[in-house]
């Protein structure tokens, strides 16, 4: 009986995990209550975003490039996504810091 219910459970994650955590966010996004106060949403927002970029640097290796996390996040401008991802401490590759280096960034995944 037990095999039925693990072999469910299997059957579940596969339908999950076929929905990107990228799209999962806009749509979550472009739904939002347009009546709730600015600073609500502006942490809900903060929340989701950080929540889709762990699944990014989890899923993405070795690199992830910022111009992929500004379009995915919804960010207006590459200006507002560098100032989000700042305050993240993520590592970088190269000197231009225009890709996360997912496996160095792994280790701080917890911190955010």
């Amino acid at each position: 009986m037990k095999e039925n219910s693990s072999s469910s459970n299997v059957g579940s994650r596969s339908r999950l995990s076929s929905c990107s955590p990228s799209h999962h966010f806009r749509r979550i996004d472009s739904h939002s209550d347009s009546n709730s106060s600015s600073s609500g949403t502006d942490c809900r927002l903060a929340s989701r975003r950080s929540a889709a970029l762990k699944a990014m640097i989890k899923t993405f290796r070795p690199v992830l490039p910022i111009s992929y996390v500004q379009s995915e996040l919804a960010f207006e401008a590459a200006e507002e996504c560098q100032l989000f991802l700042a305050a993240l401490s993520l590592v970088y590759t190269g000197t231009d810091a225009t890709k996360i280096d997912c496996r160095q960034s792994l280790a701080v995944l917890a911190n955010f």
